[in-house]
């Protein structure tokens, strides 16, 4: 049989394993509480709490506020910008004012740390931290209660990084559908399914993690030119023997967002798994569905249909999965999820192929240049 004769079944065989890892997956994100590995502890050790801010928006009063509220016997807040005006520090003061339980300190310098201005944005509050065990939160992220004790009580003498998947809540726009059917049916869909094999990705919209071992690791002079200070962060730890856990979700209220700041957010995502993690940037394209649907229909007749069917379907059968995960989740599940999942099929090649070859990427409203892959980049 020649390369001609053979491609059909080559094609076949791709499209196969594509659904079989869709379908996987969606099945471990599924059941993954019931899977979940590694001990759970009850002891709450005290913990600094680092919000790097970069803008005022409406997410993030009950963000911070669901911070706050957290019934956590010893935790303090470490709120930081790099910008002494910034109006988002405040809008964190008057939310602040709320809770006078919890200690909460103000950072508005520019250290001048990292070239990548998140983790600028977390130098100081690092190093002026009150603990040793350390917890950095994306701003819009909302916490259920009890999540701090959760990730503490993953927090082992073998592990370097708890993370949680971020999960898209409470979409009021339709580009905020389209970012909820991005963030839950491709990345906590996949993050779900490797916590329940046993395995751990950085991923940073909450972290937590041992400034000791951190500095052992290197600390941010090790991450300063980094794309993504969670991947980074995860493989610095590493190095030194600690292992990254998932420890379950937490909330990305996603609210009334454009077009514009979900392909940009989507865009510095794919980027960061360009620079941090190559292979897996280059699989993703391979056997997304838009890929799949086109190996399928390249090899229906190996299958006994036509391939508008089979590209058809195909793209069908991933917007179901999708919806079937979310109604299984409780995750946000209306009449425009189906639209919205399909806008990302068809939008996540482009995003890839912008990924490819962006040398700028935007946090918030600043950008900074992608000069060169991580492995050169901080020595990670």
């Amino acid at each position: 049989m020649d390369f001609t004769s053979a491609t059909p079944f080559i094609c076949a065989a791709w499209w196969a394993l594509a659904l079989a890892i869709l379908f996987g997956s969606s099945i471990l994100a599924a059941i993954e509480p019931r899977l979940r590995r590694g001990p759970s502890k009850t002891a709450t050790p005290p913990l600094s709490v680092i919000v790097p801010v970069k803008e005022s928006t409406p997410e993030l009063e009950p963000a911070l506020a669901s911070l706050l509220s957290q019934n956590y016997p010893d935790f303090e807040v470490l709120i930081s910008a790099t910008d002494e005006s910034s109006p988002a520090i405040a809008q964190a003061r008057g939310v602040a004012a709320h809770f006078q339980r919890v200690p909460v300190r103000f950072i508005a310098r520019d250290p001048h740390a990292a070239d990548n201005p998140k983790i600028n944005n977390l130098a100081l509050p690092i190093a002026e931290a009150g603990h040793d065990l350390i917890v950095v939160k994306d701003a819009t992220i909302r916490l259920n209660d009890g999540r701090l004790a959760e990730m503490a009580g993953r927090f082992t003498n073998d592990t370097g990084l708890v993370v949680s998947a971020p999960v898209g809540m409470e979409p009021e726009s339709f580009a905020a559908e389209i970012e909820c059917a991005a963030m839950n049916g491709y990345v906590a869909r996949f993050l779900l399914a490797a916590s329940a094999a046993g395995m751990g990705f950085g991923i940073g919209a909450t972290m937590l993690f041992s400034r000791r071992d951190f500095e052992r690791a290197g600390g941010i002079a090790r991450i300063a030119q980094a794309v993504g200070e969670d991947h980074a962060i995860s493989k610095m730890l590493a190095d030194i023997g600690r292992e990254t856990v998932i420890a379950g979700t937490v909330e990305q209220v996603t609210g009334r967002r454009n077009f514009s700041e979900v392909w940009n957010r989507q865009l510095r995502w794919a980027v960061c798994r360009r620079c941090e993690e190559p292979a897996i940037f280059y699989a993703e394209l391979g056997f997304s569905p838009f890929i799949a649907s086109l190996a399928g229909a390249a090899g229906a007749a190996v299958v006994g249909a036509t391939p508008a069917t089979v590209f058809g379907g195909t793209i069908a059968a991933w917007i179901a999965a999708h919806c079937l995960l979310s109604a299984v989740k409780g995750w946000p599940l209306s009449w425009r999820s189906p639209f919205a999942a399909l806008c990302f099929i068809f939008g996540f090649p482009l995003i890839w192929l912008q990924a490819r070859f962006v040398r700028r990427i935007f946090w918030g409203n600043v950008s900074f240049a992608v000069e060169r892959p991580a492995k050169d980049a901080g020595a990670i």
